[in-house]
């Protein structure tokens, strides 16, 4: 889920959203199927959700009160051309981000982790602006960037038909 799965883990823990045990558990259980050191975190968040232990929306609100970004509901949301062209889908899916709106000169971007330093000053260099975070899960970043390119793969087939 976020480039220190280890910090989401334990943040998990200490915000007693899930307990120890069940973490240790499910350490456990991923070990035990031979699942790399390298991926473990990463998979024990996503058996946490999958067993329904802890949810996305609720790492993406224990994140937000950490580190006082906002959370974003992307749903229905109507985001400019321009904005759009800003940040290209490609680069958008790559580091897991959605571009909102531009405010007062900085781009407003939903993303799913926070703790990815590199991605955020990528960005910005990217489009030449200060970035202005909300939170948002990957899955609810992931549809309306799915959406957008299947949007634009069925102009293009429509247009190569004509």
């Amino acid at each position: 889920m976020t480039s220190a799965d280890d910090f989401i883990i334990q943040l998990l823990s200490d915000k007693g959203l899930v307990s120890a045990d069940v973490i240790s558990g499910a350490r456990s259980q991923l070990e035990g199927e031979g699942v790399g050191v390298d991926v473990i975190d990463s998979r024990i968040i996503d058996l946490l959700v999958e067993k329904k232990y802890t949810r996305f929306e609720d790492i993406v609100h224990a994140l937000s009160e950490e580190f006082g970004i906002p959370e974003i509901d992307l749903n229905d949301l109507r985001i400019e051309d321009d904005v759009k062209k800003l940040l290209p889908k490609e680069e958008a899916l790559k580091y897991g981000v959605f571009p909102i709106s531009v405010h007062e000169g900085q781009l407003e971007i939903a993303i799913s982790d926070p703790l990815n330093v590199n991605a955020s000053d990528d960005i910005s260099h990217l489009v030449g602006m200060p970035l202005d975070m909300r939170l948002a899960s990957p899955d609810a970043i992931k549809s309306p960037l799915t959406m957008e390119c299947l949007r634009a793969l069925a102009i293009l087939q429509t247009a190569a038909l004509q």
